[in-house]
């Protein structure tokens, strides 16, 4: 999907105009650099395409996707969390997925929206502000089969995640890294809005979190957990942290089952 550079350039003055186009030159984006996950990630994720019939694979560069506005330049590229990951990562929540609501901002293709409906949470999320990247998670929600599948609600938005309403439920939020400090700054804000007009349990599952200092530094969130990784994959070792709201109530312990679904793929392990 990378494409010629001069290419680039001409489509991204025809979608965004000069300005933004020499924002994003500066920055490197237009820059013709490939990227590949490394080979036991790609067959990982490989693998997790052709058991459930989806497309998620594979890394897209920024300069490849279909981008645009004022928070264009603090995108990233897409990158696909890995099933084994993610499901140690919600394993360490003290939650019943069912009285939670699941959203992902920058959901990329929908993988984590795939695999978090085979949590029963009350309702599953995904923000994602390319319509090439949501359109494919479109298709691949409708061919997702797993016999694991629990969460019916799957829901899609194309939108910039700086704008999203937070939601008044009680929450799950996963971030990949998705974008920049710039856009991170403007949705952590709009969560302690959320949380002081409406304090509940709300956990922050942040994988490679480049900005993570933003929740640290925040008032509203306290860290939960923090460490690397989970299980070391062939593709090494990545950074977590997740945080929970100050003071929320009680939360229910979760169950075994819950997380440890009997039918849940077991490829990755």
């Amino acid at each position: 999907m990378i494409t010629h550079p001069i290419r680039r350039f001409q489509r991204s003055l025809k979608r965004s105009g000069v300005a933004e186009t020499m924002k994003l030159c500066l920055k490197g984006l237009l820059h013709p650099r490939k990227y590949h996950l490394l080979p036991g990630l790609q067959r990982l994720d490989e693998e997790f395409d052709s058991r459930f019939g989806v497309d998620t694979a594979s890394v897209i560069s920024l300069a490849d996707l279909d981008v645009t506005g004022e928070n264009q330049v603090f995108g990233v590229s897409y990158w696909p969390t890995t099933y084994q990951k993610f499901r140690e990562l919600l394993a360490y929540l003290p939650i019943r997925p069912e009285n939670f609501t699941f959203i992902d901002f920058g959901s990329g293709k929908g993988k984590a929206l795939l695999m978090a409906s085979e949590f029963p949470f009350n309702a599953v999320i995904g923000i994602e502000i390319s319509k090439q990247l949501c359109e494919a998670a479109s298709h691949n929600i409708l061919s997702f089969i797993s016999p694991s599948r629990t969460c019916t609600p799957v829901e899609l938005l194309c939108m910039d995640a700086a704008s999203f309403t937070i939601p008044p439920d009680r929450l799950v939020c996963y971030f990949y890294n998705p974008f920049e400090e710039p856009v991170m700054a403007q949705v952590v804000q709009r969560l302690e809005d959320s949380l002081r007009e409406v304090p509940r349990d709300v956990f922050v599952v942040y994988l490679n979190p480049i900005c993570g200092r933003l929740f640290d530094n925040s008032r509203l969130f306290a860290r939960f957990k923090a460490g690397t990784n989970c299980r070391p994959l062939p593709g090494g070792q990545q950074s977590y942290s997740i945080w929970r709201s100050v003071a929320p109530q009680a939360a229910q312990p979760l169950s075994a089952p819950a997380i440890a679904s009997t039918g849940a793929w077991q490829g990755e392990r």
